[in-house]
């Protein structure tokens, strides 16, 4: 214990004169003030160790007078007493005498009465309800005193914690302590829900919370992370506390990406922001587990929840910055990041489609950006609110089976098509880029597989409007991106395919009707011919090695791509393709290229195509597999 609080902890601990315990009390705080997070330590000890002190002591002069009585006692009162409590015996309840309960209270009220809030009041009070609770004091009025009381100078003290650090420092403290023990009181927990009321502790604590990032108090940090969490979890906290408790956090998150933005002195430390947007991930993880999985049969309105929902998803949004930058689990973040992203999408994913649709609206009007973004060259915002926009590009890319094609084509895919192209490898990186056609290729899966044949025949005709706007459009686009902006072989071959298979989607290709062939067969061969023209450039009989070797591997690049469109055409299509496959493959001079290409056929016929389309391929394929090998 500090030396300056020895003399005073002996009084308080022996004295048996309130009025001398409550004078003492009031110049140990008056010297207290401001207290600092030291000062907060030595209080909260001295409190718990008079505390104890006295409670022990009364104690043990209970057990001294029990004793002296039963050696007073003869035979005949021993065996009355024995009937009374039994052979064994009971001990007396744990309640301090009267003269303890007046020292105790002398200093509640000293503490009660002091008329500037510095924090150090709080910090005495808590060390005294600490106390009690752990000696299991039975005097259920004083232990109710002293946690109300506690409870009313945290209040209190909110009123002060902005205009002084010194006194948000002991608040933070103080609840850190108190809060737990009695979360963990069956009987005290109606103490919680007052805490976290408007006003209340919550708003202090979220409101220090990059105040104490700035001094990179990693102790401090964790500490206001463990007593948020805990206030989230609490059973007594109610779904409006939860409420309030994201609404501080969002709008904290918001003034860090705005210093972020302004390039503020402390945010270019990196050990500033990470410890801010872990405890901010902690809450996020705290308040999906309590409200929207434990507790997710509540009687609450649906428009309440899943406004918590998206503020939260927003707060994490607004974040993702740090999380890309501290995360050290890569493009997926920190654990923490994963498991709060897992249980928000736990929860969104087992809601109507119809809701999903509306909430995806409504996070498109809460984050202006993304409407901004759809419209505007990549480069128009900077790299925080860049990474913003990533969140959702990579949240949108879960959402698209369960998203209306009015949504899909006004708002996610115009987003996504600003991030497709070079300008966004080049500007944003590959993270954006590889996000951006992962939406997209979702969307065209989507187009492919969903089932619209119970829509309106408005709807099916929207979707074909859909298809014929973006199909073209992303088939031209990987081409031109292939081989040396960005698009891999591979990709390639899964953008193609999953272009040319979105056109083949049966419910809504007979709506429209161009001459004897209906619109999706026609694109469908359009986007075939493309290929074809882009694979008949390439030339085999270039003067430069080198160049023959490149020009070589970009064929059978471009040869499997034709492979893959033998499963994803419409089968109307099957026998004008098979011969122009047929006559590029064997028109090849190279033998890998011919092996190659012959074996990615014979899985597409084992393997991709369905059970109609094996009938038409097989004995083709075979015959096929048999004049290549005589080459």
């Amino acid at each position: 214990m500090n030396s300056e609080y020895r003399t005073a902890a002996r009084i308080l601990s022996t004295s048996s004169s309130p009025a001398i315990v409550s004078e003492t009390t009031h110049d140990l705080l008056i010297r207290s003030a401001p207290a600092t997070q030291a000062q907060c330590q030595s209080l909260l000890h001295l409190a718990q160790y008079v505390t104890t002190l006295r409670v022990r002591s009364a104690r043990e002069e209970c057990e001294r007078e029990r004793e002296r009585a039963r050696t007073r006692r003869n035979f005949v009162d021993n065996a009355a007493h024995w009937a009374v409590t039994g052979i064994v015996g009971r001990s007396g309840p744990n309640v301090p005498d009267k003269q303890t309960v007046a020292c105790i209270e002398a200093i509640l009220v000293a503490a009660d009465n002091q008329t500037k809030c510095t924090g150090a009041e709080l910090i005495l009070v808590c060390g005294v309800a600490l106390a009690l609770l752990n000696e299991s004091v039975e005097e259920p009025l004083l232990v109710d005193r002293c946690i109300a009381l506690f409870v009313q100078l945290a209040h209190r003290l909110c009123e002060h914690s902005n205009r002084n650090r010194a006194s948000g420092v002991a608040l933070l403290t103080a609840c850190s302590e108190a809060v737990p023990v009695l979360n963990s009181l069956d009987h005290l927990r109606k103490y919680i829900n007052p805490l976290v009321l408007a006003d209340g502790v919550v708003d202090c604590v979220v409101e220090m919370l990059p105040a104490v990032a700035r001094t990179q108090a990693y102790a401090d940090t964790e500490k206001a992370t463990r007593l948020l969490c805990t206030l989230i979890s609490a059973p007594a906290t109610i779904f409006d506390n939860a409420l309030q408790i994201v609404q501080s956090l969002h709008d904290n998150a918001l003034s860090i990406l705005l210093d972020q933005e302004k390039g503020s002195a402390w945010n270019r430390r990196d050990g500033a922001v990470q410890p801010f947007a872990l405890a901010i991930l902690h809450c996020a993880e705290a308040v999906f587990q309590r409200f929207f999985l434990e507790d997710a049969s509540q009687r609450v309105s649906k428009e309440s929840l899943y406004h918590v929902w998206i503020t939260v998803i927003d707060t994490m949004a607004v974040l993702h910055f740090a999380t890309l930058k501290f995360g050290g689990g890569g493009r997926e973040g920190s654990e923490v990041f994963r498991r709060a992203s897992t249980l928000g999408m736990q929860f969104i994913t087992t809601r109507p489609a119809s809701d999903i649709d509306t909430m995806v609206k409504r996070i498109f009007a809460m984050q202006p950006c993304l409407t901004f973004m759809a419209t505007r060259p990549v480069s128009y915002i900077s790299g925080a609110r860049s990474c913003l926009v990533l969140f959702y590009i990579d949240l949108f890319e879960h959402l698209v089976p369960y998203a209306s094609t009015h949504t899909l084509s006004q708002l996610v895919v115009p987003l996504a098509s600003r991030y497709v192209g070079v300008e966004a490898l080049e500007v944003a990186g590959p993270e954006w880029f590889e996000s951006a056609h992962a939406l997209i290729l979702a969307v065209l899966e989507l187009v492919a597989h969903d089932d619209t044949s119970n829509e309106e025949t408005a709807g099916q005709q929207d979707r074909a409007a859909f298809v014929l706007e973006i199909v073209p459009w992303y088939a031209d686009l990987v081409l031109d991106l292939y081989p040396d902006k960005g698009i891999s072989a591979e990709l390639l071959r899964i953008a193609y395919a999953a272009a040319v298979r979105a056109t083949t989607t049966n419910n809504w290709q007979s709506k429209i009707q161009m001459g004897a062939m209906d619109l999706g067969q026609t694109l469908s061969w359009t986007l075939v011919c493309k290929l074809l023209i882009r694979l008949d450039g390439l030339s085999a009989y270039d003067a430069s090695a080198v160049r023959r070797a490149v020009e070589s591997v970009r064929r059978r690049e471009l040869l499997l791509v034709l492979a893959d469109l033998l499963a994803a055409v419409p089968f109307e299509l099957l026998p004008k393709l098979m011969p122009e496959m047929r006559c590029r493959l064997l028109a090849e001079r190279d033998p890998a290229n011919r092996k190659a290409v012959d074996d990615e056929i014979q899985n597409v016929v084992l393997g991709k195509a369905d059970i109609t389309r094996k009938f038409a391929l097989s004995t083709w394929a075979w015959q096929l597999h048999a004049d290549t090998s005589k080459l």
